[in-house]
């Protein structure tokens, strides 16, 4: 089996650090990165304006999953596990997004 991991970072109003945790993920791993937005006040992809996100968003490597309202992180998780294996990723790793 060829592996193919991603990181989830499921989200709730979490606007002061999901920035900086995305951009961790990113410089840190060679990963892409799913971020699960659960139905926050102020959308994520809001908060993701410095360069290094607007390219790794531009390039496929960080995905934004959105729900319009609040459904729990059980539900965040499950969608990522969807969302990842549809696109033929074989393994998924968390990380909080309130830093």
């Amino acid at each position: 089996m060829i592996l193919r991991l991603r990181v989830c970072i499921p989200t709730y109003n979490n606007p002061a650090t999901i920035a900086q945790v995305a951009e961790d993920c990113l410089r840190e791993t060679p990963f892409p990165v799913l971020i699960v937005d659960d139905g926050s006040d102020v959308p994520v992809e809001s908060h993701l304006g410095a360069a290094p996100l607007r390219d790794a968003i531009l390039s496929g490597r960080l995905e934004i999953v959105r729900f319009p309202t609040n459904r729990g992180k059980g539900s965040a998780l499950q969608e990522a596990f969807r969302h990842s294996l549809a696109r033929g990723f074989t393994h998924l790793v968390t990380i909080d997004g309130d830093g």
